[in-house]
């Protein structure tokens, strides 16, 4: 009996199983790629203690584990970014971001759109991995959204609340191309834009005795109920008086906020809400050619450090000091009474560190400012599920100094490692 063909019938079936138990051990085509960081010291943005020696675990666009190195498990096959000499922190959050910073309505949109992929840049590069956008022509920040989330664009993660919801009473009305008197047609533009991708809703109020100025009592509760119907946030833009007229009429939070009376402290700290500081936006006047000055700017260290120039030369001027003293008293304030405190840049591209360096000026220690700039924003803006903070579940938004800036707020300057949604960025250009 020939046994040749028995054999080698054998050895072909051996071969498939031998095949098949390979293929199994192996991780599934499309599997999501894992890392593995290192870090040397852990600063988690919620709040606590910095974290020596901790390893953060990625899965895909989002955080599988965190915890000390001394237990942490490493998955096979998985990508290790040693950052064991550095400080790793959450992506800062702009809470009060503009893509696209020029209010110019004559500006074509394809234009637009090439100031705001550079404005994201840079704001990317500096640290920022979150816009909560509050306003933005055209929808053009809904827009932006998607071409970041194609991979089209580089730049922050983005929460749109497309155009401001504003009516034709007040200076505002004389600014933007769109305003919309009554309740009806407030309920109908906030539709509009939850439809078109709208994420939360931006109000548009001033400093007014009782009424917020420009809005009617009728038109703020169409605001805020059609935007909560929708499970939308509402951000209040306001001043003195109208931040006490937006808390009463139920909106989530107040950018801004200046002008601040003792009552008004209370009934934030008893809403549980919160002001997002804009210090920023109070000197950007000084630098009326930034674009051009981007344009020779190598790095964001340059970038931050000509606009800390550019705040210098500002408070030499006697009021201009005394309004930023005056202000600082209102944040110090707001710290004591447990008021959240956020930050956002209104439309400055890259300066959340500056911003952050404010708080610190005004009282505040290092970690309670990088709170303010990520976990705390978070959490005030109602997006904390998703960001703000390194713990699991979140998206892997993660960057990393060289220095402590638990210690010298300063030290953000030194980023050494930059990842998006579980994307390694580091390597990005500035330009």
């Amino acid at each position: 009996m020939n046994l040749r063909p028995l054999l080698f019938c054998l050895a072909l079936l051996s071969a498939a199983a031998g095949c098949a138990e390979a293929q199994e051990a192996s991780p599934p085509q499309g599997a999501a790629p894992v890392t593995a960081i290192r870090a040397g010291r852990l600063i988690d943005g919620s709040g606590g203690p910095v974290v020596e020696n901790a390893v953060i675990i990625v899965r895909g666009e989002r955080i599988e584990s965190v915890g000390p190195a001394a237990g942490a498990v490493i998955p096979g096959g998985a990508r290790v970014v040693d950052l064991s000499r550095h400080t790793v922190l959450p992506g800062l959050i702009d809470g009060h971001a503009h893509p696209y910073e020029n209010l110019n309505w004559g500006v074509p949109d394809a234009i637009r759109m090439g100031y705001i992929a550079q404005g994201m840049r840079i704001s990317l590069l500096s640290g920022t991995t979150t816009y909560y956008v509050l306003g933005e022509i055209h929808n053009m920040d809904i827009v932006a959204r998607g071409l970041v989330e194609q991979g089209r664009l580089a730049g922050p993660r983005i929460y749109p609340s497309g155009h401001w919801i504003l009516t034709s009473r007040g200076p505002w009305g004389e600014v933007f191309d769109e305003t919309y008197d009554g309740a009806d047609a407030i309920r109908a533009k906030i539709r509009e834009q939850h439809q078109a991708g709208a994420h939360h809703t931006k109000l548009m109020l001033e400093d007014g005795a009782g009424s917020g100025n420009n809005f009617t009592r009728e038109e703020l509760r169409a605001a805020v109920e059609q935007s909560h119907a929708l499970g939308m946030k509402v951000t209040a833009h306001a001043y003195g008086d109208a931040v006490r007229v937006a808390m009463e009429a139920g909106v989530d939070a107040v950018t801004h906020g200046n002008n601040l009376t003792p009552e008004t402290i209370d009934l934030l700290k008893r809403r549980r809400s919160g002001i997002v500081v804009t210090h920023t936006i109070d000197f950007q006047p000084y630098y009326p050619e930034r674009w051009r000055v981007a344009g020779q700017t190598t790095n964001a260290k340059e970038w931050l450090q000509g606009w800390r120039d550019v705040l210098a030369r500002a408070r030499r001027e006697p009021s201009v000091e005394r309004a930023f003293r005056a202000r600082a008293r209102e944040l110090t304030a707001l710290k004591a009474a447990g008021v959240i405190v956020a930050a956002g840049t209104d439309n400055g591209p890259g300066l959340m560190q500056i911003e952050l360096e404010y708080l610190v000026d005004s009282g505040f220690t290092p970690l309670e400012a990088i709170t303010a700039g990520t976990g705390a924003t978070a959490r005030l803006l109602g997006i904390d599920q998703e960001v703000g903070t390194i713990q699991r579940g979140r998206f892997a938004d993660i960057i990393a100094v060289s220095g402590r800036p638990d210690q010298d707020i300063k030290a953000l300057d030194q980023l050494s490692f930059l990842m998006a949604g579980g994307r390694d960025l580091s390597g990005l250009s500035w330009k």
